[in-house]
């Protein structure tokens, strides 16, 4: 499996990596979030708990063979991610926006909802 962006779960609030819960790790605190991207960038994310249940129906399967199963398809912008974190408290960022291009990757993961009845339950 080629996975995407995991989020979910609890995190130290000095990780440097995993929006998502860097955010949420430091809602309503005096730190100081850098974010270096466009915002209007999007990124490919599941929740951890989602991952997993695809991972014991994949063990669990009696599928032959090896295939590749691109895993994600909550395709969200940076932005829209800052959006929705700062709906649950009070965040302070320092936004750079270096990149002046925006980019986008979107991953669908329908062959394994269809081929292991797979759906997420976490959506941002």
């Amino acid at each position: 499996m080629r996975i995407s962006n995991i989020w979910g779960g609890k995190v130290d609030s000095k990780r440097t990596n995993g929006l998502v819960d860097k955010l949420l790790s430091v809602l309503d605190t005096d730190e100081v979030v850098n974010i270096y991207a466009n915002l209007q960038s999007h990124v490919d994310l599941i929740h951890v708990d989602d991952l997993v249940n695809l991972i014991i129906k994949v063990i669990h399967s009696d599928l032959k063979g090896h295939e590749l199963f691109l895993v994600g398809g909550q395709s969200i912008s940076i932005g829209d991610i800052i959006d929705r974190v700062s709906t649950k408290g009070i965040l302070n960022l320092k936004v750079n926006q270096k990149d002046s291009k925006k980019s986008f990757i979107n991953v669908k993961p329908f062959k394994a909802e269809n081929i292991f009845d797979w759906t997420r339950e976490h959506y941002l």
